[in-house]
């Protein structure tokens, strides 16, 4: 069993079509089972939050491989990079060693450093360090931005309120 947490998002539903379309069975965290209507119907759903260790011991349970697809970046309420990234990446890591998950799959971002100027990329970087340390066998990935969501963070503000975020100075 594949646990993709973030399984509903952008990056995440994809790689959850494409693993269930392999015929890998997987188990899809999201907060939101509505959310998870738009999934290949052989992926199996575990309603959970990054933030509740019990919620993510249980979405990890019988799995083998863990894959971290969550961001606290844009578009989840109440969601912050140190709260999403660094804190629920934590917890997932922890919650996939604890299964007996032999490895684990971060997707971290381009440019993710200790002192970077975007909270982002230093959690992102916080969240690699403890996957180095956990014990896992792990992968690192570090994309640069997906076009799909810098449409949606920058383009879906314009369209609805007429003005956008504008990063660093502009």
């Amino acid at each position: 069993m594949i646990l993709v947490a973030g399984g509903t998002g952008t990056l995440g539903s994809r790689l959850v079509s494409l693993l269930a379309g392999r015929g890998e069975q997987v188990r899809v965290l999201t907060r939101d089972r509505a959310r998870a209507a738009r999934l290949d119907a052989r992926a199996e759903v575990a309603v959970g939050d990054a933030g509740n260790p019990e919620d993510l011991r249980r979405a990890a349970a019988g799995t083998h491989t863990v894959v971290s697809a969550i961001h606290g970046f844009a578009g989840t309420p109440g969601g912050t990079p140190a709260r999403v990234d660094r804190d629920g990446n934590r917890n997932l890591i922890r919650a996939a060693f604890a299964a007996g998950a032999g490895h684990m799959i971060l997707i971290s971002v381009r440019d993710a450093a200790p002192g970077h100027p975007m909270a982002l990329m230093r959690m992102k970087h916080a969240a690699e360090q403890e996957l180095i340390a956990s014990g896992l066998a792990w992968t690192i990935f570090r994309p640069s931005a997906y076009m799909e969501t810098w449409c949606e963070v920058l383009g879906r503000p314009l369209l609805d309120k007429g003005k956008t975020m504008v990063f660093g100075q502009g």
